[in-house]
């Protein structure tokens, strides 16, 4: 059975030694490698969040006071 997860390695290790599972074996492989084996929606949820933050609530300060967004009630 092939479960991807994205896990810390410590993380990974303290678990498996705290509940002494046996007989399941784990390994740490790159996600290229196992991209080919997952469907376009399971790379997503696996790896979407790997770039950063996709928005931000930062200011810009290019744009003029006068044309910026203004929340009304």
């Amino acid at each position: 059975m092939f479960v991807p997860l994205t896990v810390d390695r410590k993380v990974m290790s303290s678990v498996m030694n705290t509940h002494r599972f046996e007989h399941v074996r784990y390994e740490f492989v790159p996600g290229a490698d196992v991209i080919p084996y997952l469907a376009p929606h399971e790379s997503r949820r696996l790896f979407g969040g790997a770039e950063g933050p996709v928005h931000s609530h930062v200011y810009d300060h290019s744009i003029p006071p006068s044309r910026s967004p203004v929340a009304t009630r």
